[in-house]
């Protein structure tokens, strides 16, 4: 049977598109960002994707980190006990981006690796379109009364800490396209070659919450709320600095207006790809449920009291976070090689690049693990 990479149809619609891989020499440098994925040094591939995934999902977890330390000294328990009863629900909006990023991203990886390049580029409009329809449904959604209030019930809200997390959930939930944008379609960066670039949109994200969230929370005594604020405006800056290398004349991967129409084969497609990683973000945010309520349950019982006890699981949560994060940086840098030599049908060097970023993921959160158990102090001591 004739590969997609051999179909004349493909030249065809890569002709519309613009100029077949290999025939224009305005091109050849973009394409070749492309190609190396197949033929370049594993290890050395694995290191140029890797290290600035790692960097940038640290950056990443850095948002819940730097909430929580502000928000404990400007608030005390009260304001790290919001953020716990908050972060199952953030989680949730983690796991609808992932969704649609990771899903998309992987089968923009495929299609690029087939040869395909309409199809990689339909498959990041369509990750875009799909981005903005959760992002007005998570809206909708959380500002019906009977909706955010469920959710907040299962998320183990008091009554003292009730109307802190409701206002701080409806603000985020505003920007949460900002955070498809800014997390999900910024995996396409790594695809089209460019991982630095992937990794500076989130520096510029976490760069402006570092000094929004300081402004908002410290200086003008902004609360939840002010954490919002940081967090939203944080996400735009970021998201825009994704979507002008898309936007970009010359881009390797551009977003044209073509490619924005919704399809749903490709729609379900992205979805199907990208539900592993989402399903896995839910269970988080479920194991996170129950923990509250059972603190809340026991911790009115406790010396601590139930505010107490929520905000030590909000600095274990965020410590647990940051050590997580480099294993999941790794997966993502890994995640465009992995694909690229699967749709090239390369299945030997695919294998070869799991068991090398598997070997990197052990070699990098081993030491983390290890500061934690020998110095956790050093971690506490951040939060108040």
């Amino acid at each position: 049977m004739e590969s997609e990479a051999t179909n004349p149809s493909l030249d065809l619609n890569e002709e519309r598109a613009g100029a077949p891989i290999g025939k224009d020499p305005k091109r050849t440098g973009r394409d070749d960002k492309v190609s190396r994925m197949g033929t370049a040094s594993i290890p050395r591939l694995i290191v140029e994707f890797a290290i600035p995934s790692i960097l940038g999902m640290l950056v990443n977890g850095a948002y819940n980190v730097i909430d929580s330390v502000f928000l404990g000294q400007a608030m005390g328990e009260i304001g790290l006990a919001t953020a716990t009863v908050a972060m199952p629900i953030m989680t949730v909006f983690m796991a609808i981006a992932m969704l649609v990023g990771n899903g998309g991203n992987a089968l923009a990886a495929l299609r690029m690796g087939e040869g395909n390049r309409v199809e990689a580029e339909r498959s990041l409009g369509n990750t875009v379109c799909l981005s903005l329809v959760f992002a007005v449904i998570v809206a909708v959604l959380m500002h019906i009364p009977a909706c955010v209030n469920a959710l907040l019930g299962v998320s183990g809200a008091t009554a003292e800490d009730w109307e802190y997390a409701r206002s701080f959930i409806q603000i985020i939930s505003l920007g949460f396209v900002f955070q498809c944008i800014g997390m999900g379609v910024n995996n396409f960066i790594r695809t089209a070659g460019h991982p630095n670039r992937a990794l500076g949109s989130m520096l510029v994200g976490t760069g402006a919450n570092v000094v929004l969230g300081y402004l908002f929370i410290i200086v003008l005594d902004g609360g939840m709320r002010g954490a919002g604020l940081a967090t939203v405006c944080s996400w735009a800056l970021s998201a825009l600095f994704v979507m002008q290398f898309f936007l970009k004349k010359g881009s390797p991967m551009p977003l044209r207006r073509p490619s924005l129409s919704l399809d749903p084969r490709i729609a379900l497609r992205v979805c199907a790809l990208g539900i592993a990683p989402c399903v896995t973000q839910l269970g988080f945010a479920v194991s996170s449920m129950i923990e509250n309520n059972l603190l809340v349950l026991y911790g009115a019982a406790d010396a601590l009291g139930v505010d107490g006890a929520l905000a030590v699981m909000r600095v274990l949560s965020a410590v647990g976070l940051f050590t997580f994060m480099p294993a999941m940086g790794i997966a993502m840098g890994a995640q465009p090689i992995v694909g690229y030599n699967y749709g090239a049908r390369a299945y030997g060097r695919m294998k070869l690049v799991l068991v090398q970023a598997i070997v990197l993921g052990i070699a990098i959160t081993t030491p983390l693990w290890a500061t934690v158990v020998l110095a956790p102090d050093l971690y506490a001591h951040l939060f108040g």
